[in-house]
């Protein structure tokens, strides 16, 4: 991704059936739930730091973010591109920046 287009969008996080891959939950700005599932990657702990394997334990759903990228800001919502190829609009306190949270590029 586009580092300076990276967003991190707030999303309550959970096991999936394949290992490489976690279940997600994002609230959009009508308050409607977004769900779906992404690989393991763009998830990110409440604190910043990358999944580990055994995150978040079976049954035990866990806040963190999910990676996404910024498609527009009209000032009251962003439209959020995630990596399952959907788009959300979402409000601004719903996602942080590279430049207010450490960035830990994919792949590093």
């Amino acid at each position: 991704m586009q580092n300076d287009r990276v967003r991190y969008v707030r999303s309550r996080i959970s096991r999936s059936g394949f290992s490489g891959e976690r279940v997600f939950r994002v609230t959009q700005d009508d308050g409607s739930e977004h769900v779906s599932v992404a690989p393991t990657h763009y998830f990110q702990t409440e604190a910043g730091e990358l999944l580990g394997a055994d995150m978040p334990a079976k049954s035990k759903p866990m806040r963190g973010w999910i990676e996404g990228m910024l498609i527009a800001d009209d000032g009251e919502k962003l439209t959020i591109a995630l990596p399952d190829g959907n788009t959300i609009k979402v409000h601004p306190d719903q996602v942080q920046t590279p430049t207010n949270r450490p960035y830990v590029p994919i792949g590093s």
